[in-house]
């Protein structure tokens, strides 16, 4: 189960937070037939990114969780968001413009 360093989520609140290695996949966080998987870029690596209603994050009162496995493996970094609504799109959309601005440094990513 995951451990959110929140109780609960306020009305259009996000948590979110990083992690390095991921082997087994994200806490809490399984894919499943709900799940919206697509690849992205995260400071120029390769990463994959998993969206689901509600998913983990319901347990916080989140109506959205995404998971994002950045680099090689699974022994790269993990970004953790879950969105409360009710505008989801604005939170979603503020999630999408801090992975494009992430950077990591050449030693952070190297398998």
């Amino acid at each position: 189960c995951l451990n959110y360093a929140v109780g609960r989520l306020a009305r259009n609140g996000v948590y979110l937070g990083w992690s390095y290695g991921y082997d087994g996949g994200a806490p809490g966080h399984s894919r499943s037939a709900t799940s919206t998987e697509s690849t992205i870029k995260v400071g120029g690596q390769p990463a994959t990114m998993d969206v689901q209603r509600p998913g983990a994050c319901a347990s916080i009162g989140g109506d959205e969780s995404i998971a994002v496995y950045v680099g090689p493996g699974s022994s790269g970094w993990l970004m953790q968001a879950c969105l409360r609504g009710p505008d989801l799109e604005k939170s979603y959309s503020q999630i999408l413009a801090l992975l494009k601005s992430t950077h990591f440094s050449p030693e952070s990513v190297s398998p």
